[in-house]
């Protein structure tokens, strides 16, 4: 938005959009400039080939990952078309969320009946019902049809679900597209009810008045989509932002480590479900500390989903750099050190493999291991997309069983949700033993970073050890850092890591200088 070549070019495809617009009234969300840099975000209104209205953007949000007051100004003028005595009022995505509507209300006393608003309104779990509870409640109250016309597509981190509807003044969805999906809905509204009440109030407003060509026809009852509910609806958010990721930076193949564990086993096989086998690749990578059940099960789950898994041991190489470096270090024992010089060993194969067959590396972590560092910089975290870095662990596990579930057989084998959690990395070594157990970090995490939660709340809330508590604050906080350089991936809850929650690396403020500093017992 910031580019002023960006801008020229939208024009220029709004005006060939424009020419090849005939007898058929045509809404187009777009940008328009007043001055070289006074831009708004407006809805063009076009009919036989020429623009006829333009409505500019009232209520810009400018929280989360919204950053509208940076690239707009707001617009002041309402705008109301007039069809033959039917009388439409226009708005954009968050004019119908900020001062409860205020945008609707004021043209539905500037006598509009039907509202359209054009939304490319983010994906985050269960929006959809916010959204439905949202436009059922304004169309009821303002006595006005509402037509909601969504983005769909994935952009990124965000995904855009679509699921557009139609509300009328009585608050009941008459017409709903699918979700996740392009979509073509069409539906007649009668005609005696969209006529233009008398206006109850004077306001700044452009009027615009419009014939149409009418041709005769059925009349078109709007049909109803069903929309998706929980894992569900979660799984195909990220089954539409991993294949536009994926294709839109116009990558074809993707790699995945399987270690033989949960994390890279679901994202191996949402990769499989949004792009098919046939573009996808396993890699097993084996040292001294992996089981041989962490081999069954990742070879298992690969013949499950039908790809091709290459293993490449990485215990030669780590003897290698063991004997160079100890030169270094003595003898220093073992420790962290050695634990994640396996993870980056493993992240440069994968990365080599990545180079030479134009591969896009996914890397496996989820929201729970990134927000308290468990995971390493440069090893698991390496990769160019993230499916999981906003789904909480105990998520992943529910995810996994709705999949196999769907499925009617275990796709993901039994096996790898079940056995504890484990990065293999030393001997007998589990989760469990820098974290506590993810039921309990999950809701501490939940209070903290989507609630916003200080320590003395969370503890009120969770009735959880304050020195767990305090420790899981502790590691999210010394993290900043690390999730900074980690890829992109799929937003999914109402506060992600990145745009949703942007905190300084150096950081004063911090619970250590407040708290004494604890360990685990």
């Amino acid at each position: 938005m910031l580019k002023k070549h960006f801008i020229d070019d939208s024009l220029k495809e709004l005006n060939y959009i424009c020419q090849k617009v005939g007898d058929i009234i045509v809404y187009i969300g777009t940008v328009a400039r007043q001055r070289r840099w006074i831009i708004n975000n407006v809805a063009t209104v076009l009919y036989q080939q020429q623009v006829r209205a333009i409505y500019r953007k009232i209520e810009l949000p400018n929280y989360g990952i919204y950053d509208e007051k940076r690239y707009f100004i707001p617009g002041r003028k309402f705008l109301i078309i007039d069809i033959d005595g039917m009388r439409l009022g226009t708005s954009i995505c968050g004019d119908i969320w900020i001062k409860k509507g205020f945008v609707i209300e004021k043209q539905a006393q500037l006598g509009a009946r039907l509202n359209i608003n054009l939304s490319a309104s983010p994906y985050y779990a269960n929006k959809i019902q916010q959204r439905i509870d949202l436009l059922k409640e304004q169309a009821s109250r303002y006595d006005t049809y509402i037509s909601y016309s969504n983005l769909v597509g994935g952009q990124d981190e965000i995904v855009f679900d679509g699921g557009s509807m139609v509300i009328s003044p009585e608050g009941k969805i008459i017409a709903a597209a699918k979700q996740f999906e392009e979509d073509l809905l069409i539906v007649d509204l009668p005609r005696d009810r969209l006529k233009a009440k008398i206006p109850t109030v004077q306001a700044n407003y452009y009027h615009v008045p419009l014939e149409l060509n009418e041709k005769d026809r059925a009349f078109y009852k709007g049909r109803i989509e069903k929309f998706y509910r929980k894992e569900e609806e979660i799984y195909q958010a990220l089954l539409l932002g991993t294949r536009d990721y994926i294709y839109k930076t116009k990558f074809q193949k993707t790699v995945v480590g399987l270690s033989g564990g949960i994390d890279s086993a679901l994202t191996a096989t949402i990769a499989v479900d949004a792009l098919g086998k046939e573009n996808v690749s396993a890699v097993f990578m084996p040292s001294r500390y992996t089981s041989t059940i962490s081999r069954e099960d990742a070879y298992e789950l690969a013949s499950n989903l039908g790809i091709n898994i290459i293993e490449i041991t990485i215990e030669k190489i780590f003897q290698k750099y063991l004997l160079t470096m100890q030169k270094i270090w003595g003898k220093i024992p073992f420790d962290k050190t050695e634990e994640n010089l396996q993870a980056r060993i493993r992240a440069n194969i994968l990365m080599a493999l990545s180079n030479k067959n134009d591969w896009l590396v996914l890397a496996p972590g989820n929201k729970s291991e990134i927000a308290v560092g468990y995971t390493t910089i440069y090893g698991d975290m390496v990769g160019g997309f993230g499916i999981l870095k906003d789904i909480y662990k105990t998520l992943v596990y529910r995810l996994a069983g709705f999949r196999n579930n769907q499925a009617g057989w275990k796709i993901i084998p039994e096996r790898i949700i079940k056995k504890n959690p484990s990065a293999e990395l030393r001997a007998n070594q589990k989760d469990t033993d820098s974290l506590p157990s993810y039921s309990v970090l999950d809701n501490i995490l939940q209070e903290y970073i989507e609630k916003d939660n200080s320590l003395y709340r969370i503890v009120e809330n969770s009735g959880l050890d304050v020195k767990t508590i305090i420790r899981v604050i502790q590691l999210v906080d010394n993290n900043e850092f690390k999730r900074r350089q980690a890829p992109p991936g799929i937003r999914i809850t109402p506060k992600s890591f990145g745009k949703d929650r942007r905190l300084p690396i150096v950081d004063g403020y911090r619970i250590d200088f407040y708290v004494q500093p604890c360990e685990f017992d």
